[in-house]
């Protein structure tokens, strides 16, 4: 699969209306590049009805984040490709934190192998302005949602995997600087 040209077929519409009521605009992009392999994970639909699509480059190795941002016709306008300390990363979901600003969510492997929550800011150019990784001790984060609460702090949900394949669930809440208010387990 590392060779097979990447075909990436996505109706926007299909997601923006699974995130949104108000979806107006519908297009489909093709992205072809002969020695990557890479899956869309989320989709934010922005003022100037551009679109933000948070993406996972699987190969070639190591994986790596992939922001991409393209107008209301599908026509790239930018695209970043991050990782952590050359790390496997992957970007999740991003949330619009201000007009300029966006608070990027994935994940990233230690040097265990185990999967941690990767947490980062950008501004609207993609410039990364700060970034966090919630180490999770000997537990591989599963899956986990993210959003932004009323307050501004970030409501992290999901599982955590120890190494003898029992699962947790966890809460954390974080400040908008990424300080933890309230990290929980909720059983061990």
């Amino acid at each position: 699969m590392k060779k097979q040209l990447l075909y990436i077929t996505y109706t926007v519409a299909l997601l923006i209306s699974h995130l949104t009521t108000n979806a107006q605009t519908t297009f489909n992009i093709r992205l072809t590049d002969p020695n990557t392999d890479e899956v869309v994970n989320d989709a934010l639909e922005l003022q100037d009805d551009s679109f933000i699509l948070a993406c996972t480059q699987l190969s070639p190795a190591p994986f790596k984040g992939h922001l991409v941002k393209l107008n209301k016709s599908g026509q790239l306008i930018r695209d970043t490709i991050y990782d952590f300390q050359n790390q496997y990363s992957g970007i999740l979901s991003i949330l619009q934190t201000s007009p300029n600003n966006f608070l990027i969510v994935g994940y990233t492997a230690n040097e265990s192998n185990l999967f941690e929550i990767w947490l980062f800011h950008t501004d609207s150019t993609f410039k990364k302005i700060d970034e966090k990784v919630i180490s999770l001790d000997t537990n591989s984060v599963n899956s986990f949602t993210c959003e932004i609460q009323q307050s501004g702090n970030i409501l992290l949900t999901g599982i955590l995997q120890n190494p003898r394949q029992w699962v947790y669930p966890f809460i954390f809440e974080l400040s908008s600087t990424f300080d933890s208010i309230q990290p929980r387990l909720c059983s061990q």
